[in-house]
């Protein structure tokens, strides 16, 4: 609760909402307050690096034993990464990260297919020790579900589920909806099928007269249990529980975490990162304040003081603030406004400073963003600029790839305790779909896998790729390993086509 007292001022920060009764958009309104919102474009910029290449995990053998299985898990993996929509989801949990200094996914099984849901950071408690989610001593979450929800997915539950009149009809539920779990978003996905309305949903599932929107807090609590040497799971509507569980039965292996924790930058013993908010907050309020004494000097400006003498003749009654209005005075008097005073150039040098400072926290620059600095012109040295400017971003790619290799080895787990029979798998690969037979077998045992993310930064591929055409042309490397540097489509079929 002390760390979760700041997402909402971390949350204003990001969308624009920087001022107290913020919402006047005329200028000339003395109430009119100006929002250049620097660290929505830092945050976004970040994030679409981190994502731009598109990452995905793969699954690679350490001994010769092992391919097959490799390349099987590999497979398996593309499907869960397609059908769970996990490029979207990575977004989101680096966004996540970026605003909140964390982002969570919980890898789980619904009983047919692996499912990859994104936790929003507000709703996620961990024992006030932890300083990751493999060290704490619980970790639980709440979710908003409707009661219909609850009762589908907790279906061997047959005693009543009450719902909470306080979250009925709150606004946690938009704040929820845009990350609700398994693909459900909007405010429908808390609406019973008949959009009835119940404060009881009765354990009779024969009974379809179900009247009104009924809501409850699900709380999913995770407690290492010492004696079990593995994780307890209890799932709880309120008071009551309606599933408890070992870990075990899900992962087939005991003290399995399902979540993973994506970090924006790494604290030493402290479980919720840096966020990039919070180190963007101090200028961009500054950055706002500036701006507001600059549009403040405008509005001020266009209505300065008149001066006039007593016997220019004047009839100041008539002086509008017509265009082209002729005034006609007596000679060797004055009339006119008072020009205003210039704003100290201080103030830009100020602002200009302020974007620097963003730039260098955040490690986004110019040449970052695709703009060439000023005074370079030459490919080479803009391109080395490129590789040191995203040293910052690069740090964050390697926790997103630590993060991503967690997920790939609870799939792996659960993989070898659900998939038991031998089936067949759609696999899309570069939007062609197939069909592989699967035979449960091959991934059983002690095969030595380990993961790694496919695709990097944009610009470090690019260089990568470059690097590898002229190691070729000096016949240091062949042509496998060339295709091996792109990220062309069908890059495998093509080796196989080519006999390389």
């Amino acid at each position: 609760d002390e760390v979760g007292k700041d997402f909402p001022t971390f949350y204003d920060l990001y969308k624009g909402r920087h001022w107290k009764n913020q919402g006047v958009s005329d200028i000339y309104n003395a109430d009119y307050k100006p929002v250049t919102n620097y660290t929505f474009s830092l945050i976004r910029t970040s994030v679409a690096l981190l994502t731009d290449s598109n990452p995905r995990l793969t699954a690679l053998p350490t001994d010769r034993s092992d391919v097959i299985a490799a390349d099987l898990i590999r497979k398996i993996i593309w499907m869960v990464w397609d059908k769970a929509r996990c490029k979207e989801k990575l977004v989101k949990v680096l966004l996540d990260a970026h605003i909140f200094g964390s982002g969570f996914w919980k890898v789980g099984w619904d009983g047919k297919e692996i499912t990859i849901d994104v936790i929003p950071p507000e709703y996620f408690y961990v024992s006030p020790d932890a300083t990751s989610v493999y060290d704490a001593a619980y970790v639980f979450q709440k979710v908003p579900m409707s009661l219909c929800q609850i009762r589908r997915k907790y279906h061997n539950y047959k005693g009543d589920l009450k719902a909470d009149e306080s979250l009925t009809n709150s606004d946690v539920l938009k704040r929820y909806a845009s990350s609700a779990p398994s693909g459900n978003s909007g405010i429908n996905a808390f609406k019973d099928t008949t959009g009835a309305m119940t404060t009881v949903y009765p354990a009779d599932d024969k009974n379809e007269l179900i009247e009104g929107l009924g809501v409850a807090w699900v709380v999913e609590w995770m407690e290492y249990d010492h004696d079990a040497k593995d994780y307890l799971i209890t799932i709880l509507v309120g008071d009551t529980i309606v599933d408890e569980f070992y870990a075990n039965a899900i992962f087939g292996a005991k003290g399995v975490m399902p979540y993973v924790q994506q970090q924006n930058y790494m604290e030493s013993n402290y479980f919720w990162g840096m966020s990039e908010v919070a180190l963007l907050a101090p200028l961009q309020r500054d950055l706002d304040r500036l701006k507001d004494i600059v549009y403040t000097h405008i509005r001020k400006s266009v209505n300065t003081p008149w001066i006039n003498d007593a016997n220019s003749g004047v009839d100041v009654d008539k002086v509008t603030d017509d265009e082209s209005i002729i005034i006609t005075k007596n000679p060797g008097t004055e009339f006119r406004r008072d020009a205003p005073p210039p704003l100290p150039n201080d103030i830009f040098r100020a602002i200009a400073d302020i974007k620097v400072e963003m730039d260098t926290i955040s490690g986004i620059h110019d040449v970052t963003q695709g703009r060439r600095p000023v005074g370079i012109t030459a490919g080479v040295a803009i391109s080395e600029l490129q590789e040191a400017g995203q040293v910052p971003v690069r740090f964050k790619g390697r926790i997103m790839q630590e993060f991503l290799n967690q997920v790939g080895k609870i799939i792996l787990l659960i993989v070898q305790k659900k998939y038991t029979k031998a089936k067949l798998l759609p696999i899309v690969r570069d939007m062609n779909p197939a069909v592989k037979n699967f035979d449960p077998d091959r991934i059983q045992g002690e095969a030595d896998i380990y993961f790694d993310v496919e695709s990097g930064l944009r610009q470090s591929r690019a260089a990568k790729f470059n690097e590898a055409l002229q190691l070729s042309t000096l016949k240091l490397i062949d042509n496998r390993a060339v295709l091996e540097a792109t990220d062309y489509p069908e890059r495998e079929e093509i080796m196989k086509r080519m006999g390389i």
